[in-house]
């Protein structure tokens, strides 16, 4: 359970109907909250997070504790909040170890909030890997304070066609640990497989 609680109002200015909640919830729908979320109340100690899709997927905005009176008071959309989850329940990572098993171009970058809109983080250039290659990347290096909510982007070029896959994952900054991103697959006939992301 979080040491924060949320209040989602279906109206602005805290009006209407009203949705509390104390931990994660992955689908606002089955709360009978689906596409309502248009004015917000945190109380407590901790910043939630708000996803535009179930099971924490899609954009997501970071709320800090206090009164957001219309969906432009956390730079986000109006009725468009289908998970929220409080930032303590975010992983902690710090390094993001990239791996493959083919001759792949990795491009990593970041963005990331504490609560004020979503800014941009730094990036890497292209990355060609060889087979079987690591390679560890500081998300200090990608200029994410610690202690943000970060959003990492991997975009992976291969074969002849430079077919592009880009894929998204939310993480919290800190405490040492490694998540790890393994991609499998081969340059000869584009095929592709990703192991995702998972905290070591």
């Amino acid at each position: 359970m979080s040491n924060s609680t949320i209040t989602l109002f279906d109206g602005k200015n805290f009006s209407g109907s009203a949705l509390e909640l104390t931990q994660a919830c992955s689908d606002l729908g089955k709360r009978n909250f689906k596409d309502k979320t248009t004015s917000v109340k945190v109380d407590g100690g901790g910043s939630w997070v708000l996803f535009q899709y179930t099971n924490y997927e899609g954009d997501a905005w970071v709320v800090k504790p206090g009164q957001y009176p219309d969906a432009g008071a956390w730079h986000g959309r109006d009725n468009d909040a289908l998970s929220a989850r409080p930032v303590e329940e975010l992983e902690e990572i710090e390094f993001l170890q990239l791996s493959n098993q083919g001759a792949f171009t990795v491009y990593l970058s970041a963005k990331y909030s504490n609560g004020d809109g979503v800014k941009e983080g730094g990036y890497t250039g292209s990355m060609p890997f060889n087979v079987g290659e690591t390679r560890t990347d500081d998300l200090h290096d990608l200029r994410v304070p610690e202690g943000a909510v970060c959003w990492l982007f991997v975009k992976v070029t291969w074969g002849s066609d430079h077919t592009v896959r880009k894929e998204r994952f939310v993480y919290r900054k800190g405490c040492g640990k490694i998540a790890s991103y393994r991609i499998e697959g081969t340059t000869l006939d584009n095929s592709l497989h990703y192991d995702g992301i998972r905290s070591k």
